[in-house]
């Protein structure tokens, strides 16, 4: 958000950058979606639907940079410090879709107090790729667990 936005000052930046996601959500059709934060953290406004969580998934997935970094198990990658050296960190993705999903390729999980567990998803078997939403499950097992029947009721069809 800093280093996209525009503006004198990170704040000015940072809340440049939020513009351009709402902007961008709306020329993607995503009529029920507002940010408030780049993060997904937000301040209290942040809101949007199954459905346009789907549709912004489907148009990400058309980009190779994402789709390689949503199926991503976990990386170590080498870091600046603000001291001018190095580091390397870990990150581990926490689609548990990943590994227990034939053909899954991402997406995002996310958690919170209002949104509960919540997972885009996506996953292609014989050319076929299925791409949905589950917001507000009571866990990260029935989170998943939903997202798999969704997703074998969409490869059905």
């Amino acid at each position: 958000a800093d280093k996209f936005g525009t503006g004198s000052t990170r704040a000015a930046r940072v809340k440049s950058f939020i513009g351009k996601m709402n902007t961008t959500a709306k020329s993607l059709g995503l009529t029920n979606t507002h940010f408030d934060s780049f993060d997904g953290i937000g301040h209290g406004a942040n809101y949007s639907t199954p459905r346009d969580l789907t549709k912004l998934a489907s148009s990400a997935m058309k980009y190779s940079t994402f789709r390689t970094v949503v199926k991503t198990k976990s990386t170590k990658q080498k870091v600046t410090t603000k001291s001018g050296g190095y580091r390397y960190m870990s990150w581990s993705n926490t689609n548990k879709m990943l590994s227990s999903y034939s053909g899954a390729i991402g997406v995002k999980t996310g958690s919170g107090p209002t949104a509960k567990y919540c997972l885009v998803f996506a996953a292609t078997r014989k050319g076929k790729t299925v791409i949905g939403t589950v917001l507000t499950s009571s866990s990260e097992a029935n989170r998943t667990a939903d997202a798999k029947k969704l997703m074998d009721y969409g490869f059905k069809k």
